[in-house]
């Protein structure tokens, strides 16, 4: 097996957002599935019964009564290229499986922070890392969201909440990460799970339709990020941090009431 034919890994960044780790997914499924056409697996059903029956070759027993000669590229890639190949209706549903699975594995990864940090001895309080963690995912959920929701048909009633909220998420990210340097603050790494598995579905199965989820998960992510940013305005130690949470409450209220009004009566969950 050519290492240069299957695992061209120059062809993949490093990913820094969910949309950038699916694309990395695609990648490695392509090489995956060439290797396997080229290699198809032999006699899979017949690994565990010694018995003869014929493997996809056509030949009998290559592999039976020695598990140990499968290889975990044919392990995997059985099941994957007998879904995908040809690219059917059936094909893009066993390709959207693997990318569901592989990027599940990937989500459960330990060793990434979903929270931020700051050093011992600061004079930072509770409620100020609780502020600044969920303005980074706030901003970054959006973010990742929206790659998703431009994609896609954008129904028009939507259109201006959406483009207001991917433009706020652009215009405060960079503001946020130098906050947080300013104050000796680690940004969090990593959405928590909910809102990992939220990015799944918008992109995998948005119910009913894309639009439509995109604002429930908005509104919902808008509405605790106002309790949040209000709590620290009452509670917060640090002035920095209460001055941007007094500016930003005026834009989330803001977009909270064009998301609401663009979501279709009746779809509220």
């Amino acid at each position: 097996m050519s290492g240069a034919s299957l695992y061209r890994w120059e062809e993949m960044r490093r990913p820094t957002t969910i949309s950038g780790l699916l694309s990395n997914i695609d990648t490695t499924l392509g090489y995956f599935l060439a290797w396997g056409k080229r290699n198809p697996p032999r006699a899979m059903n017949q690994i565990n019964d010694g018995g003869g029956g014929a493997g996809d070759d056509g030949e009998r027993g290559k592999i039976a009564g020695a598990p140990w000669r499968i290889t975990i590229m044919q392990a995997v890639t059985r099941p994957v290229a007998a879904s995908v190949a040809p690219l059917d209706a059936r094909g893009r549903a066993g390709r959207a499986r693997f990318r569901l699975a592989a990027l599940g594995a990937l989500l459960a990864l330990g060793g990434c922070a979903t929270t931020a940090e700051a050093p011992l001895g600061t004079a930072l309080g509770p409620t100020d890392l609780a502020f600044v963690t969920t303005a980074s995912q706030l901003v970054n959920f959006d973010l990742d969201a929206c790659s998703f929701v431009r994609r896609g048909p954008i129904e028009p009633t939507a259109r201006a909440a959406v483009e207001q909220v991917c433009a706020d998420a652009a215009t405060y990210a960079p503001r946020l990460q130098a906050l947080a340097a300013r104050e000796g603050v680690r940004l969090p790494t990593a959405l928590p799970f909910d809102l990992k598995e939220k990015l799944v579905s918008l992109n995998y199965h948005p119910q009913p339709n894309l639009t439509v989820e995109f604002l429930r998960d908005e509104i919902g992510s808008h509405e605790s990020a106002i309790a949040v940013f209000q709590g620290e305005l009452r509670e917060g130690r640090n002035q920095a941090f209460r001055q941007t949470a007094r500016d930003a409450l005026p834009v989330l209220e803001r977009n909270l009431a064009m998301l609401r009004a663009a979501l279709p009566s009746g779809m509220a969950e």
